[in-house]
């Protein structure tokens, strides 16, 4: 889902639920955010964040991501 543009800064953010292919079982889920600011001559930062929430199955896990780029 997309958040918006403020300024040129696109906001977005997601959710997944993770379920099995045999008996439907939930697994568990993931809330991402993702932020990309276009900056001068083809240049652009990113900031990415995700907080994976285990069940009972697996481990949870926080991560931030930030980033520069070029586009040409």
């Amino acid at each position: 889902m997309c958040l918006g543009v403020v300024g040129g800064l696109l906001l977005i953010a997601q959710y997944h639920g993770f379920r099995s292919a045999v008996q439907d079982l939930h697994y568990d889920s993931e809330f991402d955010f993702y932020a990309y600011l276009p900056l001068r001559d083809g240049f652009y930062a990113e900031a990415k964040y995700a907080n994976y929430q285990a069940d009972d199955f697996f481990t949870d896990v926080q991560k931030v991501i930030l980033g520069v780029g070029y586009q040409y």
